[in-house]
């Protein structure tokens, strides 16, 4: 092989080992930030701007005991959060403000001796279902759903005894958070 051969042989190769090292670093992510929101849009949950996600977020918890026959709905009473304020803490009812992929998530507690089933529901249909037995136990439920504007979701008792000891001081609590608005 002549000079000349060579040194194009080792440019190629130069090149290649190159290209492998900029192909194994981790690439910067750059993020368009158009700077925060002003104060009335996090606080709705409506987005004006091309781009932004609405903030549709909200966890609540049971501040005491209480007792919850079958096919009751669960009114969680201590707000922890509630962005977007689509969860009415007196009907116990999250209702969507927009149409989207939504993540729901609850923990039951039992505060008696016996069984229990706990559904998140929508629309007439279990979205995610939860079971336990023996005191202090806990129905764990997540799931995910596509829900249109304005459809309602909420934590039932479905399976039991007729009235059943649910523990409240923030050992059961429901959330929920909008992933992606369609």
């Amino acid at each position: 092989m002549n000079f000349h051969a060579g040194a194009v042989l080792m440019c190629i190769a130069v090149v290649a080992a190159a290209s492998l090292v900029e192909i194994n670093q981790p690439k910067e992510l750059r993020m368009h930030n158009s700077g925060p929101r002003p104060l009335h849009q996090r606080e709705t949950g409506k987005a004006t701007r091309r781009g932004l996600q609405p903030d549709v977020t909200f966890q609540v918890s049971l501040r005491s005991d209480t007792s919850l026959g079958n096919g009751e709905t669960m009114k969680f009473d201590d707000v922890k959060l509630n962005r977007g304020g689509a969860y009415n803490q007196h009907s116990g009812i999250f209702t969507a403000p927009f149409t989207g992929t939504y993540q729901f998530w609850a923990n039951v507690m039992v505060n008696e001796d016996t069984y229990m089933a706990v559904d998140i529901r929508g629309q007439s249909k279990i979205l995610g279902r939860g079971y336990c037995y023996n005191l202090h136990r806990v129905a764990s439920i997540t799931t995910a759903a596509l829900l249109n504007k304005g459809d309602h979701v909420w934590v039932t008792k479905t399976a039991g005894t007729a009235v059943t000891s649910i523990r409240g001081d923030s050992h059961s609590s429901y959330g929920g958070t909008l992933l992606k608005q369609h």
